[in-house]
């Protein structure tokens, strides 16, 4: 079985939390610049996080995904724009897992590799010739490619010039290519998550070999372990989304309490933290925070416990892991709702923690992982009916 040991989950906590002054010090210059500081990553990179879900066999850490989003929330609660870039940077073996072995131990052998990327096929094209593709194609929401080796390039396959459909979908696979083979262009202009510096990637008929590729709809690995063998890599990335907003709102409800023990509100003789209705917001809040931590967390390890078994990843586990990220993403979002009114202008001071924290929620629930579109499908399926997407 791939669970964390308790030990070296506790590693890779102990080296978030250690961050944590890090990342809360460079979050307004991270902001300021559009993408995280040089401080910051090195920071970063002196830890285990980097490579905490890469094989052990090739110095990494092996860590199974219900670790890493432990990890991430905890990296989210300094900062949601840093949370974001490093929750994709320390989960860049999901990609990997889906190419061959052989492939993954090129990538990975290096302890700078790893593969960053959009889930954005409809902009890329690829054609089909013996032993590869022939990609072109821009991409957008690159998030933390500067953290990454390779990028990952999802596009419409044509054969013979012609694009094969089934079920009225197109022909989709992922591409990985050296970062040296794409242009980075500057395109994220953008009021949240400003920090995460997730820009165009563009390629011109590059080649990708056929080990460097993968199906895009269903796409699991053939070699890693049961669970990423039956869950496909649509459904492990949301988790993370929402492994973010229980960060994101966890870091707000401290700053929030920690501005209340000192700011008297205007017209006011007393700290925000006497006033009944600050309290009572707080503890309303909070208890929307258990809950989105506990529905989370209970459902990714229900989901991995059941796949490392054997059992199949059926429609209806897909809609409920789905389900449980939208639902946390809300609720998430709800407590922070729930004490900004009692905030005052710092909900809207950009010198403010809370003020970030506020926006980047915001950018969080606008994902389209997470996104409220997703609900229809998940009701389609619990009606009994077929969800009428191939990515749920």
């Amino acid at each position: 079985m791939t669970i964390a040991t308790p030990s070296a989950l506790a590693t890779c906590l102990d080296d978030a939390r250690r961050l944590l002054p890090t990342i809360r010090e460079n979050a307004a210059e991270a902001e300021r610049q559009g993408r995280m500081t040089d401080a910051m990553i090195a920071a970063f990179r002196s830890t285990i996080l980097p490579r905490m879900m890469v094989t052990t066999e090739l110095g990494g850490g092996g860590m199974p995904l219900p670790a890493q989003l432990r990890v991430v929330s905890v990296l989210s609660s300094g900062d949601g724009a840093t949370g974001w870039s490093l929750a994709f940077a320390t989960g860049s073996p999901l990609f990997g897992n889906l190419l061959e072995k052989p492939t993954y131990d090129a990538i990975y052998s290096n302890p700078l590799g790893g593969i960053a990327g959009a889930l954005a096929p409809f902009s890329v094209s690829a054609e089909a010739v013996p032993g590869g593709y022939f990609v072109s194609g821009r991409s957008s929401y690159n998030s933390a490619h500067r953290l990454a080796s390779h990028l990952f390039f999802g596009g419409i396959v044509r054969r013979d010039g012609q694009v094969t459909m089934t079920d009225g979908t197109p022909e989709l696979r992922g591409f990985v290519v050296p970062k040296s083979q794409a242009r980075i262009i500057p395109n994220w202009p953008v009021s949240a998550m400003i920090a995460t510096e997730s820009d165009d990637a563009e390629i011109e008929r590059t080649f990708v070999a056929e080990a460097y590729s993968f199906p895009f709809i269903g796409a699991s690995s053939s070699w890693r372990g049961e669970v990423e063998r039956r869950i496909p890599l649509l459904s492990l990335l949301g988790p993370g989304l929402a492994a973010q907003s229980i960060g994101i709102a966890r870091g707000a409800l401290d700053a929030f309490r920690d501005m209340a023990m000192t700011k008297v509100p205007a017209q006011s003789r007393t700290r925000l933290a006497d006033v009944p209705g600050a309290q009572l917001a707080l503890a309303e809040a909070e208890g929307l925070w258990m809950a989105a931590d506990a529905l989370l967390f209970r459902t990714i390890d229900d989901t991995w416990t059941k796949a490392e078994l054997g059992e199949p990843f059926e429609i209806e586990d897909a809609a409920r892991l789905r389900l449980a990220c939208l639902t946390t993403t809300r609720l998430s979002r709800r407590a922070i709702d729930t004490i900004r009114d009692h905030a005052g202008m710092n909900v809207v001071l950009r010198r403010s923690p809370l003020e970030r924290f506020t926006r980047d929620m915001g950018a969080v629930t606008q994902h389209v992982a997470v996104a409220a579109s997703r609900f229809d499908p998940i009701g389609k399926v619990l009606m009994g009916l077929p969800p009428g997407t191939p990515a749920l």
